[in-house]
Order: C-alpha cells, then structure tokens, then sequence
C-alpha cells in the first residue's frame, strides 16, 4: 500500500532543516500539475507551502485552505495565495471543555451532551 502526502512530507521534514523545509518537502514529493485538487495544511509553514505550491504551478485559484486566523494567515488570504481560513475559538472550546469537566465532578447527567465547536469559515470576501 502506498504512504499518504502527509507521511511522505513528514519524512522529508524531518530528514530537512532550516526555515523553507514545508518548500523543499512539497518540491521533493508533488509533481507540477500533479493529480493534486486541494491543500490544507492544519501546521505552521503555509508560506512556504503556498510558495512550493506556486513553483509548481498552482496559481491562486488553487484551494488551498490554512488552519487558525494568524496574521500570516490574514495576509495571504488578502493576497489571493490562500482560500480559505479555518477558524476555531479556542476561548469557547477551552471554557466548553471546562463546563465539562466540572459537569463531570459533580455527577451531573447529560454532561458530555454539549454543542460542537464553533469554526468559522473565512475567505477574502467575508474577512471582517
């Protein structure tokens, strides 16, 4: 059975060092227009990752979708180089988790009947 993206880019990351490893790994492992329909890259590295995927010859109607609202992230949204920001509140998620706990400790029925986490969508148009 063949290795996945992501144990092929973990290998090479591993074996690379320096600040454009997500670069090289991407270079080293995809080829250009490959059978490749999205990118979503949930770790830090998405600039090297929107570089890798540019010298390949993705251009920025490519989807490519990045994980948590960081200001490299709102940037390259703005840009064009990324699509889609997916954006968790972690303050919710903390605070829901704690209610949990709590509801736990005190023996209260139904205590790990709660909402699912809140994540937002974002994309150029609706960046607030």
């Amino acid at each position: 059975m063949g290795r996945t993206l992501g144990a092929l880019l973990a290998e090479r990351r591993a074996a690379l060092a320096g600040r454009d490893a997500e670069l090289a790994a991407l270079l080293g492992v995809l080829e250009p227009g490959g059978p490749l329909a999205a990118v979503y890259n949930i770790g830090p590295g998405s600039f090297g990752v929107s570089r890798a995927l540019s010298e390949l010859g993705y251009g920025h109607e490519f989807p490519f979708a990045v994980h948590d609202l960081l200001e490299v992230h709102r940037s390259m949204l703005i840009s064009g180089a990324v699509s889609y920001v997916l954006h968790q509140d972690v303050y919710y998620s903390i605070m829901a988790a704690t209610r949990v706990l709590r509801s736990l400790c005190d023996g209260v029925r139904g205590a790990l009947s709660v909402s699912n986490p809140r994540v937002e969508i974002l994309t150029a148009e609706n960046l607030a």
